[in-house]
């Protein structure tokens, strides 16, 4: 049988085509209609038996495969024995990502009739023909057709100038569409094996997981490394910071000591530290038999006087003539101990002095 122009076309695409497009005059093809008592779950199965009991050839010689309509409930049935595929020169087809026939690709199959696009046994019986504008496939892999449908004997192009001659009418029907099927129906259509399609499915259906990995893992390694970016300025800023704080540390301490030592000379002067008053009133009134050893006045004007008395006795009195003397008034209660017959005591007093005691007993 001669080949058509476009069988001639397809020969001569190169491999790596990503969709392979077969002339419909390889396929026996066929319409039913979905039965109402069949779910559509069980189309598969469905179209699998309407294939087996309208072909004349087992199933397991065939390359076939099918659209379904669910506004219409019809299904669309194409197949081809495996040696006409072999004798039209078409073998590699496990090497394309998809492929159909022409048929599979009509977006509306509902209004389609058989007699437009029987198998011809000749260049002259009535077919449907597409002419193929652009197929794109996107980073799933599923193809979007977008092609001119005529239903004329023969099809032309802006390229075809061979299939020109063959027109036997002035002003084809034409049709401009785009249809863009899902996964789903791409599988169904597909002749390839059973066995082959199975495979392929699993096969994408891991690679597809393995890119997703691949695809989020990188994503993530970016986050990180900008993270670790983010990290490693925020560590060289605060280094830079804890340099310049060490530098000026030292100035910061002598200001502060300097402050500390403001500080203490401006409570001075607000508390009027008057040790030499505190003495001599506490002198004013000391018994005989009282002896100071050591005194430490603060900047509170208060006294801790340490001390040896005779008695402990006198060192009562003692510390009951300060607390009547309005002058000063314990802080704690006052510590004593007594060894040898000899008082040693710790008192700490508030100097409050009503008026001005500046005379020291020398008694």
């Amino acid at each position: 049988m001669k080949n058509t122009a476009t069988e001639e076309r397809i020969k001569s695409k190169e491999k790596s085509c990503a969709v392979m497009i077969l002339p419909n005059d390889l396929f026996f093809i066929d319409i039913t209609d979905l039965p109402i008592e069949v779910d559509e779950n069980e189309i598969d199965s469905f179209a699998e038996l309407s294939m087996e009991g309208s072909s004349p050839f087992p199933i397991e010689q065939l390359n076939w495969g099918f659209r379904f309509d669910s506004n219409s409930r019809k299904i669309l049935l194409f197949a081809t024995h495996r040696d006409r595929l072999k004798s039209s020169d078409r073998k590699e087809l496990e090497s394309y990502l998809w492929v159909f026939p022409e048929i599979a690709v009509v977006p509306n199959i509902s209004s389609l009739q058989v007699g437009t696009f029987t198998m011809r046994a000749g260049n002259d019986a009535p077919s449907l023909k597409l002419l193929k504008k652009e197929i794109e496939i996107t980073e799933a892999g599923l193809p979007t057709f977008k092609f001119i449908a005529t239903t004329n004997s023969a099809c032309t192009n802006d390229n075809d100038s061979e299939e020109n001659t063959e027109l036997e009418h002035s002003n084809p029907q034409l049709v401009h569409s785009v249809f863009t099927p899902s996964d789903r129906e791409l599988w169904r259509a597909d002749v390839r094996t059973k066995e082959y399609k199975n495979r392929e499915k699993s096969r994408r259906s891991i690679s597809a997981r393995i890119t997703r990995f691949f695809y989020w893992a990188s994503i993530f390694a970016v986050f990180i490394i900008a993270l670790e970016c983010i990290l490693l300025g925020a560590n060289l800023w605060t280094s830079k910071q804890e340099k310049l704080i060490d530098k000026q540390s030292g100035t910061v301490s002598k200001i502060e000591e300097q402050r500390s030592l403001i500080n203490k000379l401006e409570q001075m002067f607000q508390n009027e530290i008057r040790p030499v008053a505190i003495l001599g009133a506490l002198n004013s009134v000391r018994p005989r038999g009282i002896y100071f050893t050591s005194t430490k006045t603060t900047i509170d004007n208060n006294i801790t006087i340490e001390g040896v008395a005779q008695t402990i006795n006198e060192l009562n009195n003692y510390i009951e003539i300060l607390k009547r003397s309005g002058d000063f008034s314990l802080v704690q209660d006052p510590k004593s101990l007594t060894r040898s017959g000899k008082t040693t005591f710790t008192i700490t007093l508030e100097y409050t002095p009503s008026k001005d005691n500046t005379t020291v007993n020398t008694e």
